[in-house]
């Protein structure tokens, strides 16, 4: 089990099925039985597709939860089954231990035959008061570029609809954690990649006055760092004119049109 499981806790493997839990978890017995039989009945369903199922479930509205379960169609997929609940939710711990607001991870699961994983998932708070931003609001993200750049985390799909906000305090997290990658330092190359990602799938233009109003709030946010207002902006114009494969900004490919810019060191 990897380190950042250490506290959690395990139910007895029934039928196949192989459940351990975080001290968070509210009613570990309940869910795990959800989680086999469907019962209770999901309340909504929020994805669902040949490859993964999200959904809500709980009692009510009020004592509810996310299941999210990765089906695992492929024989490829069954045996690198690790790469993928347990990697999500090994990436939303770290990223909870660097001090990043997320959903909290209440529960692990999955279920085996024959020495192959047939399917897992990860069992995730649901964050009942919160909701997803729209493109025109992505100022509020600005304490979340600056957090995310100072505790040196890569979010490759970092953009408004992974923000939530609360509708009481106004208080925020980032969901969709189970990409990112941790830095030893804070990269601007990675900084850059994010906001690029947010404005491109903000689908307003990189001239749009929404997403020009972002940049020129979160540069000083940033501190001190090692490009000029006029270069900041424009490396983030270069890196948003061209899609970027989710491979490529989880690997931090360096842009090659950056060259034309500044040298590679100024921003990893």
């Amino acid at each position: 089990m990897r380190k950042q499981f250490h506290n959690f806790s395990s139910l007895p493997d029934t039928e196949s099925w192989s459940f351990c839990y975080s001290p968070d978890c509210p009613a570990p017995e309940e869910i795990f039985r959800n989680v086999r039989t469907g019962l209770p009945a999901e309340l909504k369903v929020f994805k669902e597709d040949g490859k993964r199922r999200v959904y809500l479930a709980g009692a009510d509205e009020q004592q509810c939860y996310i299941v999210k379960t990765n089906l695992l169609p492929r024989w490829k997929d069954k045996f690198r089954a690790q790469s993928f609940a347990p990697a999500e939710a090994d990436c939303q711990l770290q990223a909870m231990q660097r001090g990043i607001p997320a959903p909290r991870v209440f529960a692990l699961f999955s279920r085996h035959r024959w020495g192959l994983t047939l399917q897992n998932g990860l069992v995730i708070e649901y964050l009942q008061d919160y909701r997803a931003i729209d493109n025109t609001e992505t100022g509020l993200m600005i304490p979340a570029f600056v957090m995310l750049y100072q505790k040196g985390i890569n979010h490759p799909d970092f953009m408004h609809r992974n923000f939530m906000i609360s509708q009481t305090d106004g208080s925020w997290k980032i969901i969709d954690l189970e990409k990112c990658s941790f830095l030893p330092q804070p990269s601007l190359l990675s900084l850059l990649l994010m906001l690029a990602r947010n404005i491109e799938y903000g689908e307003l233009g990189f001239e749009h006055p929404i997403n020009q109003d972002l940049i020129r709030k979160l540069y000083p946010a940033l501190g001190k760092i090692p490009l000029s207002f006029q270069d900041f902006k424009r490396a983030t114009e270069i890196i948003a004119s061209k899609h970027r494969s989710s491979k490529d900004r989880q690997r931090m490919a360096y842009p090659a049109e950056l060259k034309i810019l500044c040298h590679k060191s100024l921003i990893i």
